[in-house]
């Protein structure tokens, strides 16, 4: 899957910009998430707040139309997920681990987006 990013959303880092939306977006799905590191979290936000209001829709629409290929998200708004976030190499990786399922999604550098449904054994 293509998130792309644009020339505005490379300077400011569109790639942590991106995994913030999402962590968003999916996390209101359930009935609580939490990022694990709030100071990580804020990091992200921070590179999210510094893009323009028409990039920050615009990758927020792109970004919505990626969780909604997914249908991962259907069912959980009964659980809690807990969000963790890191820097592999050149990508940005967020898991979402709630104890049925996870999910880790990973930011590529150019903007393709990996998302990876993780099944969790009982």
């Amino acid at each position: 899957m293509l998130i792309g990013f644009g020339k505005a959303e490379q300077h400011y880092n569109g790639q942590l910009a991106a995994a913030y939306i999402f962590y968003m977006m999916a996390g209101s799905r359930f009935r609580r998430c939490r990022f694990h590191n709030t100071e990580e979290e804020n990091h992200l936000k921070l590179h999210y707040l510094a893009l323009k209001e028409r990039s920050q829709l615009d990758l927020e629409a792109r970004i919505e139309d990626a969780l909604l290929e997914t249908g991962w998200f259907k069912g959980m708004q009964e659980l809690t997920c807990v969000v963790s976030g890191r820097r592999e190499g050149t990508d940005y990786c967020l898991t979402f681990r709630n104890g049925r399922r996870d999910l880790r999604v990973v930011f590529h550098e150019k903007g393709l987006t990996e998302i990876i449904q993780i099944a969790v054994s009982q």
